[in-house]
């Protein structure tokens, strides 16, 4: 649910987000020297926590590729995909 998936994020600002058949929260931040992306991600009872991080200076350079990528996964329970 979406309150669990609040849960695994702990204390984090978030902000919605969905990719596809996945839907749940994302937040972003610079900790020390290094940027962070997290995703926390729900299709059904499956949940994917994704990161991402990178040197502040180099923030938004890989955001497409990383964004392409998010929307690429397909959850089991889609029917998208052949589960034999």
């Amino acid at each position: 649910t979406e309150n669990d998936l609040r849960d695994f994020a702990g204390g984090d600002t978030l902000a919605p987000i969905s990719f596809g058949d996945l839907s749940g929260f994302f937040a972003q931040f610079t900790d020390d020297e290094t940027f962070w992306r997290k995703w926390w991600l729900k299709s059904g009872t499956q949940m994917i926590y994704a990161t991402y991080n990178c040197p502040p200076r180099e923030f938004g350079r890989e955001e497409k590729v990383v964004d392409s990528m998010l929307r690429s996964l397909i959850p089991k329970d889609s029917g998208k995909i052949d589960d034999r």
